[in-house]
Formats: C-alpha cells, sequence, structure tokens
C-alpha cells in the first residue's frame, strides 16, 4: 500500500508525505487507552494504539514513505517521536492524576532543512478532533 501511494504522491512534497502518513495512521487505528502494544508493526496489525502507538506508526510511515521517495527529494526530513503535554487555550490538560488519554502525550516532530514545512504533529489528536498540526511549547 505505501508503494503504491509513494508512486501516487507528489515528487519532493514533504507536506504531502505528511499528510497522508497522519491520514493513513488515523484511518487504520482506533484510540484504546489499556493497548499494551507500541510497535508500529503490532499496531498496525491490531488497528489500536494508545498515543504512543500513533506516534510510532505515524513515524514509521513517514520514514518508509521517505525512503521510497529518496530520490525526489531534496533533502530529507529529520522525524523525531517527542513526549510533551497538551494544552488548550492555555490550561493544561495533561499530568499525572488524570485520564490514560491526557496522563502524558506523544507527538511526531518533523524538521525540514531546506523549507517552512514540518512542526509537530499528533496523529492522535488528529484522529479526534481534526486538528492537523500541533504547537510545541517552551
Amino acid at each position: 500500500m505505501l508503494q503504491q501511494a509513494a508512486v501516487e504522491l507528489p515528487e519532493n512534497d514533504v507536506q504531502a508525505l505528511i499528510d497522508f502518513s497522519q491520514s493513513i495512521t488515523a484511518e487504520n487505528l482506533h484510540f484504546r487507552p489499556s493497548a499494551k502494544e507500541s510497535h508500529p508493526d503490532r499496531v498496525w496489525s491490531l488497528g489500536e494504539a494508545h498515543c504512543i502507538g500513533y506516534a510510532a506508526l505515524m513515524g514509521a510511515v513517514m520514514q518508509e514513505l521517505i525512503t521510497l521517495k529518496e530520490e525526489t527529494l531534496t533533502a530529507l526530513p529529520e522525524i523525531n517521536q517527542c513526549r510533551g503535554d497538551i494544552y488548550l487555550f492555555g490550561i493544561r490538560l495533561t499530568g499525572p492524576n488524570r485520564p490514560a488519554f491526557f496522563r502524558d502525550h506523544d507527538y511526531i516532530q518533523i524538521n525540514h532543512s531546506t523549507s517552512a514545512v514540518g512542526g509537530a504533529y499528533d496523529p492522535s489528536v488528529y484522529d479526534y478532533l481534526w486538528i492537523s498540526s500541533v504547537r510545541e511549547g517552551s
């Protein structure tokens, strides 16, 4: 499936790779706070994950697409799985005494050195709220 997507996605368009990676992750996973697996292959086959599994799968899909399209990219994006807090209107939603979804949260940070494309992406937030990118705080 990813090989076909790599052929169909535009050349040298990192944002298209990001959008596809996030979308395919959200389409194929269902959030389960009690999920035990976070390895991308197992998460994919189970179809369920917590935020760690969502981020791991998106990162793996993105990395595979980069590998498949490496010859058409002018620079390779850097992908990192990160952990942080979620804030909404300045209110911290995450913390140790919160429900599982809000204890802490994993997301993907993508840096692309030759363009303004990239940033922080949280595929589980995207799946629930349709928010395509998030902002890292200080």
